[in-house]
C-alpha cells in the first residue's frame, strides 16, 4: 500500500528525533484504542495504524537519504574546514593577546598570548567573567564599556590593569564586535595592548617560567622549589597557630581571637576577620588589617558593622562548608559601610577565603581571610591549611567555654583599686598611668587631670610637642583654666572651644596642644561618657566579652586658629566594659623596626588581655606590653587612663 508521500525538505537530526518520538506516541495511542475496544477496533482504526506505519517507513527512508547527502556535502566542504583550522592556528599564535567574550562579558575563547599574560590555563579562563581579571576599582567602568560596545558598533579603548598572579599589568584594552557566521548575535573581541610607556606582554613574560602548555607550566609558583616553599609556609602557619593557641590557653577569649587574627595578617593575608556566634547572635569578634590610616578607618567600620548583612560568613556558618574565591566577582558579599561602599572594595580585596569554626558538629563562627591584588590568589591547599587553623581555634574556644561554665560563680573579681588622686569610687573604677621617656629621648610636656563638674565629674588629657620650662608653665595655666571651666558646664566639646578661645585671646604663645576632654555620667545599668578631641588620635573600648573597639578622635590641636575644630563622640559602657584613653604618644610609639604600638595592633591585643580585670589591671598589662614593644625606649611622655563601669 503506497501513500504517495515524498519529503523534499531537508530534515535536521533534531527534527528527525522529534518525528520519531511523535510516531511512537501515535502508535501507542492506537494500541491503547485496540485494547479498550477489546481487540476489535474496526477497519478505520486498522487503516489508520497501517497509514502511520507506512508514513514512518517513508520518513526513515528519507532520513537515510539525508544522511548520505550530508556526508557528501561534508566531503565537498573539506577545503573550507581546512581554512577554519588555519584560522584557529593563526588565532592561537597571534603575537598579541586576544580574548573573545560573549554579550554578558564572559570569556569564550583566548589565544596563547592571553593565556601567558593572565598566567592561568585556557580551561580555567573559559566561562569566567572577564571583569574579575581587572583591578577591582575599575570593574564597574569596564562593564559599562562592554555594554556600550554591545549597544553600538564603535570601537572602545580602555586603559586599566589586568591581574596576574598577585601583580597588576597596565594595559590598553581595545573592544569591538565581530559577527560570527554560525551565531546571529555578535561577540566582543578584546585586543590587549601594552599601556603607554609599559613593556609589552612578551617583554614582561620573557623572564618568567616556560610557556603554559599545562596547569603546572602556566603557574610559575607551581614549580617544584616554589611548591615546596609554599607547602612549608602552610605547615608553618598551622604550627605557629597551634603554638600560639597553647601559649594563650586559659586567657580571655578576646585575647585568643585577636592573636589569631594578627597571626593571619602577618603570615597569610592582608585582612583577617573573625565572626563568632554569641548568645545566638553572630558578632564581629576580631578584625586585623594593614596599618595605614585608611585601613584603620575601615577596621573601625568593620568592627561596628551589622554582621547579619555579611552574606559570606553567614553562608559558610549555615552550610558548614568553606568558600574560596580566587577572584572576587561580587564585592557586596561582605556587606557595606555607612557610605554604602562595599567593604571588599574599601579593603581592596581581590581574593577571599572563608572557613567555618566548628567543633563537635557545632558551628561557632567563621574566619574570613582577604588578599589584595599584589598577593597571589588563595589556593585549595591554603584552604586546607586555613581549615586546620579554624579547627584548632574551635577546639580552644570549646575548652575555654567549658572551663568558664565550670568556674562561673566560683571566681570573684579583685578589689577595685583607686589611686589617691582620683575621685571617690562608685560605679566607675578609674586608674591612670604616666610614664616618662628615657633620659636621652626627646621630652614632650603634658598632663592628665580629673575634676568635679556640675553633674558628675570629668577628665582632661593634654600634651604638646614643645618642651622645656615655658611649655610646662603654659600647661600649668591650662590646668587651672580647666578646673574653672568645669564649673560652668558638662559638655566636653564646649569646654575645648572655650579653652581655645581663651588661649587665642591670651596670645604670646605658639604652643599647639592636642587635647581630649571627657564627662562621665552613670544611669541605671549604663555609663555614658561624652568625649571631645582636638587633635587627639583615638580611644579604645574593651567590652566585657573581650572584644576591643576603636573610637576615632579628630579635630585640630588647640591654639592653631581662632575657630576651634573639635570632634565629639559618645562611649556607652555596660557592666564590665572599660574605656582606655591616652595621648597620641602612646599610639605612635615605635619600635626599632618602625612598627607603631597602636597601628600594629599590639595596643589592642594588650588591652584585650585585661578582659574581666580592673582598670588598674588594664593599665598594668598595657604598660608591660609597651615596655616589651618599645625596645628602643620611649621618645615622649605617656599619659593614659582607664575607666571601667562596674555596674554596682
Amino acid at each position: 500500500m503506497s501513500l504517495g508521500i515524498v519529503m523534499t525538505e531537508r530534515v535536521s537530526f533534531e527534527e528527525f528525533d522529534r518525528e520519531v518520538a511523535a510516531f511512537q506516541v501515535r502508535l501507542q495511542e492506537l494500541r491503547t484504542r485496540r485494547v479498550l475496544d477489546g481487540g476489535e477496533s474496526g477497519d478505520e482504526a486498522a487503516a489508520a495504524a497501517f497509514l502511520e506505519l507506512e508514513t514512518a517507513a517513508e520518513e526513515l527512508r528519507v532520513a537515510h537519504e539525508e544522511l548520505w547527502a550530508t556526508g557528501n556535502e561534508l566531503a565537498r566542504r573539506a577545503p573550507h574546514d581546512r581554512d577554519r583550522d588555519l584560522l584557529r592556528v593563526i588565532f592561537k599564535d597571534l603575537p598579541a593577546a586576544v580574548i573573545l567574550l560573549d554579550r554578558s562579558g564572559r570569556i569564550r575563547r583566548v589565544n596563547q598570548r592571553a593565556v601567558d599574560l593572565l598566567g592561568v590555563t585556557a580551561d580555567y579562563l573559559s566561562g569566567k567573567p572577564f571583569p574579575v581579571f581587572v583591578d577591582l576599582p575599575a570593574r564597574a567602568a569596564l562593564r559599562s564599556h562592554l555594554a556600550a560596545v554591545i549597544r553600538g558598533k564603535d570601537e572602545h579603548v580602555v586603559t586599566t590593569s589586568l591581574l596576574r598572579m598577585g601583580s597588576s599589568i597596565p594595559v590598553r584594552l581595545v573592544f569591538s564586535t565581530v559577527q560570527m557566521p554560525a551565531d546571529s548575535r555578535p561577540v566582543i573581541i578584546a585586543l590587549v595592548l601594552p599601556a603607554d610607556g609599559a613593556p609589552s606582554a612578551g617583554e614582561r613574560l620573557s623572564g618568567e617560567a616556560t610557556p603554559s602548555t599545562g596547569p603546572a607550566q602556566s603557574r610559575p609558583w607551581m614549580d617544584r622549589p616554589q611548591a615546596v616553599r609554599a607547602a612549608t609556609r602552610r605547615l608553618d602557619l598551622v604550627t605557629e597557630a597551634a603554638r600560639l593557641l597553647l601559649d594563650e590557653g586559659g586567657g580571655a577569649e578576646g585575647v585568643v581571637l585577636h592573636a589569631v587574627a594578627t597571626l593571619l595578617c602577618r603570615t597569610f593575608a592582608e585582612w583577617a576577620i573573625i565572626d563568632l556566634i554569641r548568645d545566638g547572635q553572630l558578632t564581629r569578634a576580631a578584625v586585623c588589617g594593614p596599618a595605614d590610616d585608611a585601613s584603620l578607618s575601615t577596621i573601625s567600620g568593620l568592627e561596628q558593622a551589622v554582621v547579619d548583612k555579611a552574606e559570606l560568613p553567614i553562608a559558610v556558618i549555615k552550610n558548614g562548608q568553606s568558600r574560596l574565591y580566587a577572584h572576587i566577582e561580587d564585592a557586596s558579599i561582605f556587606g557595606e559601610d555607612e557610605r554604602d561602599v562595599p567593604f571588599l572594595s574599601a579593603m581592596g580585596a581581590h581574593s577571599a577565603l572563608c572557613v567555618p569554626i566548628e567543633a563537635d558538629d557545632q558551628s561557632m563562627g567563621a574566619i574570613t581571610a582577604l588578599r589584595q591584588r599584589d598577593s597571589d590568589p588563595f589556593s585549595l591547599s591554603e584552604q586546607a591549611a586555613m581549615e586546620d587553623v579554624a579547627g584548632l581555634l574551635a577546639r580552644t574556644l570549646r575548652s575555654e567555654r567549658r572551663l568558664a561554665r565550670r568556674s562561673a560563680g566560683s571566681g570573684a573579681l579583685r578589689e577595685p583599686v583607686s589611686p589617691r588622686a582620683l575621685p571617690p569610687p562608685g560605679d566607675l573604677d578609674v586608674a591612670w598611668l604616666h610614664r616618662s621617656p628615657d633620659p636621652d629621648g626627646a621630652v614632650s610636656t603634658g598632663f592628665l587631670e580629673f575634676f568635679p563638674s556640675m553633674n558628675g565629674w570629668g577628665a582632661f588629657l593634654a600634651d604638646t610637642p614643645s618642651g622645656g620650662e615655658p611649655a610646662a608653665a603654659y600647661l600649668s595655666m591650662l590646668r587651672q583654666w580647666i578646673n574653672l571651666l568645669a564649673l560652668t558646664g558638662d559638655d566636653p566639646g564646649t569646654m575645648l572651644t572655650q579653652l581655645n578661645w581663651a588661649m587665642r585671646r591670651l596670645g604670646g604663645s605658639d604652643h599647639l596642644v592636642s587635647a581630649m576632654a571627657a564627662h562621665f555620667a552613670t544611669t541605671a545599668g549604663r555609663a555614658q561618657i561624652g568625649l571631645a578631641s582636638a587633635g587627639h588620635r583615638s580611644s579604645l573600648t574593651l567590652l566585657a566579652d573581650g572584644r576591643v573597639q576603636r573610637t576615632d578622635g579628630g579635630g585640630q590641636p588647640l591654639n592653631g586658629s581662632d575657630d576651634a575644630v573639635v570632634h565629639s563622640a559618645v562611649a556607652d559602657l555596660g557592666p564590665g566594659d572599660l574605656l582606655l584613653f591616652y595621648n597620641n604618644a602612646l599610639f605612635d610609639t615605635h619600635n626599632s623596626v618602625g612598627d607603631g604600638f597602636g597601628q600594629s595592633g599590639q595596643l589592642s591585643i594588650a588591652l584585650a588581655r585585661a578582659a574581666g580585670g580592673t582598670a588598674q589591671d588594664a593599665l598594668d598589662i598595657v604598660s608591660t606590653a609597651l615596655s616589651a614593644f618599645a625596645d628602643g625606649g620611649l621618645q615622649r611622655s605617656i599619659f593614659t587612663a582607664a575607666v571601667r563601669f562596674t555596674g554596682q
